[in-house]
């Protein structure tokens, strides 16, 4: 991991490093997460964007976006908006519905600000993941959506992004281990980063699961961490919530089933009144 600071040019210099691009040919999708909420996520998104088709014009670049409308100014074309695909998942009966471009080959890119979060207390590229899985599967637990959005598609390279100054100048955290970038944000922010639901989620309970060392110095993100209370309350809420829907759910498959054995019985009766009549 290295962080970098003000400069784009580094910026764009570390991700071609990691990157390995291919200068003719290939595929890159940079996934912008929450840019509506954050500019820097935005401009770095399309700064990229912009770097990579000019250092390398055999490469196809897209542009994805998190929620429908989200812009990123002079970003090219998002993928086609070809359906979502659902697949088996080993956490919801039900499975998950991910983007199709999910499933092709390419080399996956995604930006996002590190911010406060009610259930993990602060996130950043594994909330950022989760949220591309967020619309398509709204009924789905939040920490299943880190634990799918990682297995699915950790992204080849993250890049967290924010300001720090005055006047604020913007900086970044990039790598290839989103376990990594995200235990730096919660060191950043004060916190101990296995104590933490999303990377407990993904079986970290120890510093022996983060292993990627880091070149740099990141700034200090204490006022974007939340509460211990109130991510305990979400978490409590979100449990009930899901421990809700399975029970729905099992009585939805339950009445099924018994209608189904109410319509097995009915044939067979008609089946043998009709044998008996015709004996009779």
């Amino acid at each position: 991991m290295k962080v970098i600071r003000g400069t784009w040019e580094e910026l764009s210099s570390a991700v071609e490093r990691l990157a390995g691009v291919e200068p003719r040919a290939g595929r890159v999708v940079i996934q912008a997460c929450r840019v509506a909420a954050s500019p820097v996520t935005a401009e770095t998104a399309g700064r990229l964007a912009g770097r990579l088709g000019e250092r390398y014009p055999g490469l196809e670049i897209e542009v994805a976006v998190d929620a429908p409308g989200a812009l990123v100014p002079g970003a090219p074309r998002g993928p086609e908006a070809a359906p979502p695909v659902r697949l088996a998942s080993p956490v919801d009966p039900d499975g998950v519905v991910v983007p199709s471009f999910w499933l092709e080959r390419l080399q996956l890119l995604t930006v996002a600000p590190a911010c406060l979060d009610s259930l993990c207390r602060i996130t950043a590229i594994l909330g950022a993941q989760a949220s591309v899985l967020e619309r398509l599967n709204p009924s789905m637990p939040r920490l299943a959506l880190v634990f799918e959005a990682h297995r699915l598609a950790a992204s080849d390279i993250g890049i967290v992004c924010g300001t720090a100054g005055d006047p604020a100048t913007p900086w970044w955290l990039v790598g290839r281990d989103d376990v990594a970038l995200e235990a730096a944000v919660a060191e950043a922010a004060g916190l101990v980063p296995w104590t933490l639901p999303q990377l407990r989620a993904l079986g970290v309970t120890g510093p022996e699961g983060i292993t990627d060392e880091m070149d740099g110095v990141m700034p200090a993100l204490a006022g974007l961490a939340g509460a211990r209370w109130k991510s305990t309350a979400y978490g409590v809420g979100t449990t009930l919530h899901a421990a809700s829907r399975h029970a729905r759910r099992d009585v939805r498959h339950a009445a099924l089933k018994l209608r189904n054995v109410r319509d097995l019985i009915a044939r067979w009766w008609s089946s043998n009144a009709k044998e008996t009549h015709r004996h009779a």
